[in-house]
């Protein structure tokens, strides 16, 4: 058996090239501030405003979200979870997938014929997925935090060093500044605050599936033993929130990569209308 997959990956594009186009605006008109500059650090942390840094942070996010809707298409909208619990008379499985992308035509092929091999095959796609999406995250802190002024400070006594920032500090950070009225409830608060039942709910067991895949030793997938479907493992208490049904591998997938992509063009686009406002300076 055999899933044919015939797509079109996801193109942020246009949303990466107006920011751009508002960002060297501001630099050719010298509108540019030094706020967040006693913050940079040229190898762990460079905050200061340089367009290629700019350029190249733009082209990673957009390389994790493309290779994150790849890793979805084929191997988990695919997924059979009868023949990964061993209880279809299928004898093999495999996708046939045709990707398609501006200028671009990708073709990827898998066969397996045994479960095992499934899902290792499928483990191995899962790990990728989640480590794919937690570095987007990092890169999306990373943009805001040069192209905004800083809401992470940085110091010695923190736990992890510049440069580690996670999405969930920052959103603490934030939601504390705006609290003591440092910060407006202005659109970066408002883009962030329209995801906050996603990010309860998600944004902590994505980062102990990270933890769990560089440091753990534990497979994060399992299979159900009363209903054969493959699951996302639950970790601790915190994926208290998630149902089975939410932890089905295909549903946990898309609901994960269907809010990141939402949020990523969001926040470009929320970034791009804040920065082309005449009186902006960068960061803002």
């Amino acid at each position: 058996m055999v899933a044919l997959v015939n797509e079109t990956i996801v193109d942020i594009s246009s949303n990466k090239n107006a920011l751009l186009v508002e960002v060297d605006k501001k630099i050719s008109a010298s509108l540019l501030s030094l706020l967040n500059d006693g913050f940079h650090n040229e190898k762990l942390y460079p905050i200061s405003i340089n367009r290629n840094e700019i350029g190249y942070l733009l082209d990673g996010i957009d390389a994790r979200l493309r290779h994150a809707h790849e890793l979805k298409l084929q191997y988990f909208d695919t997924l059979n979870h009868d023949f990964i619990s061993g209880i279809s008379p299928v004898t093999s499985f495999g996708a046939r997938c045709t990707f398609t992308f501006p200028g671009t035509v990708i073709n990827r092929e898998f066969s397996i014929s045994d479960r095992i091999g499934y899902f290792d095959v499928v483990h191995a796609a899962f790990q990728d997925f989640i480590l794919t999406m937690s570095s987007l995250l990092e890169n999306l802190v990373r943009i805001t935090e040069m192209l905004v002024r800083k809401v992470i400070i940085n110091s010695p006594k923190r736990p992890s060093p510049p440069g580690n920032e996670t999405l969930q500090l920052y959103l603490e950070f934030l939601d504390m500044l705006v609290k003591l009225q440092y910060r407006p409830k202005d659109d970066l608060h408002g883009c962030f605050a329209s995801f906050d039942v996603f990010f309860k709910s998600y944004l902590v067991p994505l980062y102990k599936l990270r933890g769990s895949f560089i440091h753990g030793y534990h497979q994060n997938l399992v299979i159900d033993s009363s209903t054969g479907v493959c699951l996302v493992r639950s970790i601790d208490n915190t994926f208290g929130t998630l149902s089975k049904t939410d932890l089905m591998l295909d549903q946990f997938s898309e609901r994960v990569f269907e809010n990141l992509e939402n949020l990523t063009v969001k926040l470009l686009d929320c970034l791009t209308r804040k920065i082309s406002e005449p009186a902006a300076k960068i960061p803002i």
